[in-house]
């Protein structure tokens, strides 16, 4: 079985992304996520990155798309969790 195929980020794809994961704090007003939401958010913001998408503001939207899906799909705990 071969391992799955990961994206190589360059250096600049990374400052990107850092870019990105503030905005995404900015836009849902979450300026210190608990470590369970900023992995969230991470995780999020490289799936779009993985995608092609370089510009922060777009990955970030995109991103905050992807994990309100998976929040409101989610039990009412676990978001409660998520945001504790």
């Amino acid at each position: 079985m071969t391992a799955p195929h990961r994206e190589r980020f360059t250096p600049d794809d990374v400052r990107v992304m850092s870019l990105a994961f503030d905005q995404l704090c900015d836009l849902t007003r979450i300026s210190h996520p608990s470590e369970k939401l900023a992995a969230q958010f991470a995780q999020a913001i490289v799936t779009v990155a993985q995608s092609g998408e370089r510009e922060p503001f777009s990955l970030a939207h995109a991103a905050m798309r992807l994990v309100a899906g998976s929040l409101t799909q989610a039990q009412p705990e676990a978001y409660l969790a998520a945001h504790a």
